[in-house]
């Protein structure tokens, strides 16, 4: 691997999964709202990575998930 590529480990948790189009504006509306939403549904943002996940027939659809690592207030 080259120093751009990090090797790691992902602990566990609780993470709420957001399904959105895979546009750049989609995914830039997805984001402006998820950090509002999280306090008036009970949780706060956790001190892990935020993921973006992309599967094979999400990608065809075309979708990603947006990972958000949470914990309760």
């Amino acid at each position: 691997m080259d120093d751009s590529v990090y090797e790691g480990e992902l602990s566990g948790g609780k993470y709420l999964i957001y399904e959105v189009k895979h546009t750049a504006q989609a995914i830039q509306q997805a984001y402006a709202a998820i950090f509002p939403s999280l306090k008036s549904n009970g949780y706060q943002i956790d001190n892990k990575p935020i993921l973006e996940r992309y599967t094979g027939d999400m990608i065809n659809n075309p979708y990603c998930e947006i990972c958000v690592p949470v914990k309760s207030l």
